[in-house]
């Protein structure tokens, strides 16, 4: 060797030190780095240095080296392989040369049958051929792969493919394309403002930032008094460059200025992260993790976010993106400096209109014929709305809903300034306000219609729909459309979807003001009563269909509400849920502060069992931990136990059971000295799943059977079903099969005999587990699929993931090896991460003992491996059972290769993690180790 000092040797043998640019792998990825970057603009050089990348390839990757730690590289470099085939023949197309690559093509496909992307750049090519015959031939072949292989249809870019070959349609080759095709684009901007006028400097500088986004993050900030249109300018630029970035569009009110709270960065980043299509459970509590998680969302796509009404520059930078491609347009009423200092934004300060701008919205607004028969008084009204868009666009409705009346007599009724509310100055006039505008419409209302629009001011949620108006009002639901649409002509209410509404800020913070001056404090009280009715009664609507018997809102209380909305459907008593829970977690939040404590308490205890099983862990805390806090203020201990309970529940889902033990023991001692067993027994149900989780197994079974005998007593059988249920869950963890029997099957016709869904949905996943565990396979399928069909399409999550796994687990162990890992991968991608590390690792595990049946060591070492890195992150029994399983499996592994002591020292982990967990486990372990005992 010519430079004997770059070989050594050490303790885990020997080295050689490799200087930049020799080692091929790194060559590989830096010619495909930048041939992905050039792929748009130059495909035939991206082809070019795809090509010269993969004649690097002989064979698999680290071909004839046998060591396990380089599974993971040789699994990356593979499937780089593949995304770099993917990229070359884009980019081929992309250069007109579909002809030449034809046959390339087939073999590809050919060799990676279950590869679509390969079939549909296939049928691409054949179709810009002119060969439409061949390509749907193409498409036929890939989807009886599909579904003989996977029992699935092709995914929606395949079918797309085929469509417009079907319809003579061009296959496009960009790679647009295929960014279109996602499963999840959100496209969230609003409508564009309807007869926008003017701003042409701004939107000539706005076009001018647009190509900036190409080369960097480009952060846009319009700024400018209150009024002034700045929303309207960014829906209508945004609106014009939506196709610029097929990726998705992103838009919030950040809610900066108004009577709403501002919006916190956390609960913006969970909104945009589950526009994206990231699950509830997936997104982390940190607020850093979630901003990191958005960025890797955004990272490499061309996507617009448009965030409106910020209050300050802290609010927007969590949101921001990290890589080029992006474009972030914010409105805001402050300057927001240290967004522009800190982080480069562009400022545009929009000021009111010139006046030939304000003419012009004029005349698009108004008759001509009315414009040119008082032109001073137009250019009066102009001066007295203070060039303000707002005021003008009000102006003009009010002007065209009074055809009798001229524009100077409405500007008349301007120049009394005791009339001038002025709630957005602008700065250099005092005269310049909206408040008169407002009045003009206001004055000329119905008195129905004009009482709803000052007790609107009343809501403290977001966007309402007309049955919470109508109980807003005390008016039936016909009289009080009526008001509606007599708001919507007078402009003072927007329509954002079917039958929901909202209030602009402005005229919000107008109609508190009217509030006050109008009605007395025991109409507001008595309006806000019959509102919060409405939603805690619904609410307890909806719980029925969601979770029957289980709300502990008590009964007279109820009874003393009026019906609320009835539900016919599960579905759609979810849907209501789901649509509504902003405004319920708001009413739990602010009721204290409008003098009705006890709804905070009654939406708490209401709502727990539907916050959980949506894994709305954010609103959850919200609203467990303000009731709390009241009921503690106040000295209501039935409301503290309540509160604690559910604290404890929110916390072990999140996997700090140490924590939700000590919140469940709080509310025990407090509750075991209440006349409330039904409460008694929730908390012991939850007391004892948590300590289950920390391996107090004894404690665990007297809770639940103690639970199980209150309600019982109580004559519930649904409420009844789960603890026994629970309590045959665990049996089986502890080998005690017949004992988990009983449990289970009486469990089970408890829960027909109630009809509750998810009661017979829980108890047929733990008899599917069950019938696993004893080999009962037929029986254990039957039970998974039951369980599946009951809750398709009822948004239960935890279950849809562990019926995949069984179906996994029962596949695997009949020998149906792919159908095991088909659904075990199914399971896995459902299980985002963050979800649940003790469920994610068992996945893992699953998979990797079907990858082992099938010889395939190295997928099998790589998710067993997996496991045990995912395990490690958990803290209680189930993710040490999963860890001393993973050991096992990977001793397991190495001993399949020949590696007999790596095998013996992964099979002792194995023997001592299931021995302290008391698990039956261990005395399998012990029979490969003569040595031990068990």
């Amino acid at each position: 060797m010519a430079e004997p000092e770059r070989l050594s040797f050490g303790p885990g043998g020997y080295r050689l030190t490799v200087l930049p640019g020799e080692l091929d792998a790194e060559e590989f990825d830096t010619l495909v780095d930048d041939a992905i970057s050039v792929s748009n603009q130059e495909p035939q050089r991206c082809a070019e240095l795809l090509r010269k990348a993969l004649a690097m390839f002989h064979g698999d990757p680290f071909q004839g080296i046998d060591l396990l730690m380089l599974t993971g590289e040789v699994q990356r470099y593979a499937e780089r392989r593949l995304v770099a085939l993917d990229e070359l023949y884009a980019a081929e197309l992309r250069s007109g040369r579909h002809a030449a690559v034809v046959g390339e093509l087939t073999e590809l496909a050919n060799q990676h049958p279950l590869r679509e992307r390969f079939h549909g750049l296939l049928m691409t090519a054949l179709s810009r051929c002119g060969r439409q015959a061949d390509a749907l031939a193409a498409y036929r072949r890939a989807r009886e792969i599909s579904v003989v292989e996977l029992g699935l249809e092709p995914g929606s870019e395949l079918r797309a493919i085929e469509q417009r070959v079907l319809a003579g349609e061009d296959v496009p080759t960009d790679a647009q394309a295929r960014h279109v095709t996602r499963s999840m684009v959100p496209a969230q901007l609003p409508a564009p403002p309807t007869s926008f006028v003017g701003r042409t400097d701004e939107l000539g500088e706005l076009d001018a930032m647009l190509s900036e986004a190409l080369e960097s993050v480009t952060v846009v900030a319009v700024v400018g008094a209150g009024g002034v249109g700045k929303t309207a300018l960014a829906r209508y630029w945004a609106n014009g460059i939506r196709d610029q970035f097929p990726d998705g569009q992103l838009y919030l009110d950040l809610c900066g200025y108004g009577p709403d709270a501002p919006v916190r960065a956390e609960m913006a980043l969970a909104g945009f992260l589950r526009a994206f299509g990231v699950e509830g459970s997936a997104i982390p509590q940190d607020v850093s993790e979630r901003s990191a998680l958005l960025r890797s969302a955004l990272a490499g796509t061309r996507t617009l976010l448009v965030l409106d009404n910020a209050k300050t520059a802290e609010q927007v930078r969590p949101l921001l993106p990290a890589t080029p491609g992006c474009l972030v347009l914010v409105t805001s009423r402050d300057p927001l400096a240290s967004l522009v200092a800190r982080d480069g934004a562009n400022r545009i300060l929009l000021s009111q209109f010139t006046w030939q701008e304000a003419d012009s919205l004029l005349r698009n607004l108004l008759d001509a014929g009315r414009i040119d028969a008082d032109p001073i008084g137009i250019d009066r009204l102009i001066a007295r709305c203070a060039r303000l868009p707002l005021a003008l666009r009000i102006a003009a409705e009010r002007i065209r809903f009074r055809p009798a009346a001229g524009v100077g007599e409405l500007v008349d009724e301007l120049e009394d300034p005791r009339d001038r509310l002025d709630l957005l100055e602008t700065g250099d006039d005092p005269n310049s306000s909206v408040r008169t505008v407002l009045s003009w419409s206001y004055r000329q209302l119905p008195r129905e219609a004009a009482e709803l629009l000052r007790l609107w001011a009343l809501h403290v949620g977001h966007d309402i729909d007309i049955e919470a108006l109508a109980a807003l009002t005390g008016r039936a639901h016909r009289d009080t459309r009526r008001s509606i649409e007599l708001l919507q002509r007078a402009h003072l209410v927007d329509e954002l979807s079917s039958g929901r509404f909202l209030l602009h800020d402005l005229l919000r913070a107008y109609a508190a003001e009217l509030l006050s001056e109008s009605d007395d404090a025991a109409t507001r009280a008595e309006a806000r009563r019959r509102l919060f009715d409405h939603y805690l009664s619904t609410s307890a609507q909806a719980m029925e269909w969601i979770a029957p018997e289980e709300s502990e809102l008590g009964t007279e209380r109820y009874a003393a509400m009026a019906a609320g909305v009835r539900f016919s459907s599960y579905a759609d008593a979810r849907g209501w849920l789901d649509t509504e829970r902003a405004n319920l977690v708001q009413i739990a939040e602010h009721a204290p502060e409008c003098g009705f404590t006890t709804y905070t308490f009654d939406l708490s205890a209401t709502l727990w069992p539907f916050l959980d099983i949506g894994w709305h862990h954010d609103d959850a805390q919200r609203v467990h931990s303000r009731a709390l806090d009241l009921a503690r203020k106040i000295g209501d201990r039935v409301a503290e136990g309540i509160a604690l309970r559910n604290l404890g529940l929110w916390q072990h889902r999140l996997n700090e059971y140490a924590k939700a033990a000590e919140h469940l023991e709080q509310a025990l001692s407090v509750q075991q000295h209440l006349e409330e067993p039904k409460s008694l027994a929730t908390t012991l149900n939850y007391l004892a799943g948590a300590y289950q989780t920390v391996g107090r197994f004894d404690e665990a079974i007297t809770h639940f059977r103690h639970s199980t005998e209150l309600y019982r007593e109580l004559g519930s059988a649904s409420l009844e079903s789960k603890p026994l249920s629970n309590l045959g869950h665990l049996y089986r963890r502890l080998g005690r099969y017949a004992e988990a029997e009983h449990c289970l099957m009486r469990a089970m016709r408890l829960a027909e005999e109630a009809d509750h869904l998810l009661s017979k949905a829980y108890t047929q996943t733990h008899l599917a587990f069950l019938r696993y565990d004893t080999a009962h396979y037929d029986e254990a399928l039957n039970y998974a699929r039951r369980m599946r069909d009951l809750i398709e399409g009822k948004g239960v999550r935890a279950l849809d993931i562990l019926g995949s796994y069984i179906l996994g687990s029962i596949d695997r162990s009949r020998g149906n090896l792919q159908e095991a890992i088909a659904n075990y991968q199914l399971a896995l991608r459902a299980a985002t991460p963050g979800y649940d590390t003790t469920i994610t690792a068992m996945i893992l595990n699953g998979l990797a003992e079907a990858h082992a049946a099938n010889g395939d060591w190295d997928a099998a070492a790589e998710n067993f491996e997996k496991a045990l890195v995912t395990g490690s992150t958990g803290s209680g029994v189930g993710a040490r059972y999963e860890q001393a399983r993973a050991y096992s499996g990977s001793g397991d592994v190495c001993e399949a290769l020949g590696q007999h002591s790596q095998a013996r020292q992964y099979w002792r982990r194995a023997w001592k993690n299931f021995r302290d967990l008391q698990s039956p486990e261990a005395g399998r372990i012990a029979a490969k180790l003569p040595e031990l005992e068990w």
